[in-house]
């Protein structure tokens, strides 16, 4: 049943207020309007059978929406991939047991030390490394640098201008320019790289 709103009366001193011309007027169909509380729904759940209708009619919307939700998803799945135990367990490696590493991160004046958490060979999180004697704070730029491991986007296999290829060629090609380098002398060899701030 639809709860209908006791309105306090207006008071008879002060500013009279209203929301409508009808209500200053206290026309019929303006105080029938007040008295409901979902004025929008007044053309449906005047009574309990059109109040069945209307919720019959929502299930079955939301019924349709759900099922064509699902043939719309059922191609959307995690590929299957088959793993395989350890024909020789890697040393030191417990599964589900997180593994420390000390390493830096290059940056402007030096590397930043850090530790790095590794779980089953994936590093998973940065921070800094406070027994360094530098003292180890990692910025948001450190911290952000794991994700560039786990960017879809990040090369996965050797191309060569844009066709697959394989290791075996890249260190064919490779053995083949050092060759024709070592008898140029290594005169037009150049290595494009971002900036490096370690002495090496």
């Amino acid at each position: 049943m639809k709860h209908v709103w006791q309105h306090p009366e207006e008071p008879k001193t002060g500013r009279r207020l209203w929301r409508s011309l009808g209500q200053l007027a206290k026309t019929p169909s303006s105080t029938e309007w007040m008295d409901r509380e979902f004025p929008a729904g007044a053309a449906e759940m005047k009574d309990e059978e059109e109040m069945e209708t209307s919720r019959r009619s929502f299930l079955k919307l939301m019924s349709a929406s759900t099922a064509m939700a699902g043939l719309g998803l059922a191609s959307c799945r995690r590929p299957e991939i088959h793993i395989r135990p350890y024909s020789k367990a890697p040393e030191w490696v417990i599964p589900g047991k997180i593994l420390y590493y000390a390493s830096a991160f290059p940056a402007a004046g030096g590397g930043v030390p850090l530790v790095v958490h590794t779980t089953e060979g994936r590093p998973t999180h940065l921070q800094g490394n406070k027994l360094h004697p530098n003292g180890g704070g990692a910025d948001s730029q450190v911290l952000a640098s794991v994700l560039g491991l786990y960017d879809p986007d990040r090369a996965r296999s050797f191309t060569n201008v844009g066709k697959k290829s394989s290791h075996d060629e890249f260190f064919q090609f490779l053995d083949a320019k050092k060759a024709e380098l070592t008898a140029a002398q290594g005169k037009g060899f150049a290595i494009l790289t971002d900036e490096v701030v370690s002495p090496t």
